[in-house]
């Protein structure tokens, strides 16, 4: 009965990573606001509001991974603008003076490490493997020697536990292997949603958010950002980040 309940008590160890696993979720990306903006200007038919995330911003963003970037010396911008005329904006990346940091690198820096989670899972699985499997080893010799019950059924538990682990280790990796495959595809679906790839475009009276992203050594305290029209001159804006 003792065996038993150590067993599922095991198993429950073991699965409990897996069944409760979190993945990355996605969080929208809201208008810069008037308040919160670090610079804002209107230009004729077009506004404009722009605004650097510190640290905790860009966690909040990205599921608690803001650190990652900010170790990675990448500074998220965000941008927010309103078309108010009556025909189309666009914006290319050739449109913002600065040398930007492809999505596809920042979504690496905020992956998941499938590597390590299976190197730390499997080195935990086989240690307690290894270990049950002493334990049995010593508590069957003492059990032989003394003929004491205690110790040949503590021999045949830990025994059978060595095998759980070996058996159960394989399953928990996988299944963490999966998920961390599964929610770096997130990421990287969540970033290009949110970012500028080759243009935006800003049709007559809508407003959109969108974000581009700086090597914190790269970013210049004034910067241009050009918005070409289909039938006029473009509209550019010397944003100011203080």
């Amino acid at each position: 009965m003792m065996i038993r309940r150590l067993l599922t008590i095991v198993l429950m160890v073991l699965l409990l990573p897996a069944c409760g696993r979190r993945r990355y979720s996605t969080t929208n990306l809201k208008p810069v606001y008037k308040r919160s903006a670090h610079f804002q200007e209107k230009q004729s038919d077009v506004k404009i509001r722009v605004k650097k995330l510190n640290q905790t911003q860009t966690s909040k963003l990205f599921n608690g991974r803001g650190k990652r970037l900010k170790k990675s010396g990448i500074v998220p911008l965000q941008i927010t603008v309103k078309n108010y005329s009556d025909t189309p904006l666009c914006l290319d990346r050739s449109g913002v003076d600065l040398p930007m940091v492809d999505c596809s690198v920042v979504a690496q820096k905020l992956y998941s490490s499938t590597t390590k989670k299976v190197a730390a899972l499997t080195v935990v699985g086989l240690t307690c493997a290894a270990l049950s499997f002493a334990g049995s080893c010593v508590c069957g010799l003492v059990g032989a020697m003394s003929g004491i019950p205690f110790f040949i059924g503590a021999s045949y538990g830990t025994g059978v536990l060595s095998g759980v682990f070996l058996m159960g280790t394989p399953v928990v990796t996988y299944i963490q292997a999966k998920d961390s495959q599964v929610s770096n595809r997130e990421i990287a679906h969540d970033i290009h949603q949110k970012t500028v790839i080759n243009s935006l475009s800003i049709d007559s009276n809508q407003e959109k958010t969108w974000l581009i992203f700086v090597k914190e050594k790269d970013l210049a305290r004034q910067f241009n950002i050009t918005f070409k029209h289909d039938s006029r001159n473009d509209t550019r804006f010397k944003v100011l980040i203080s």
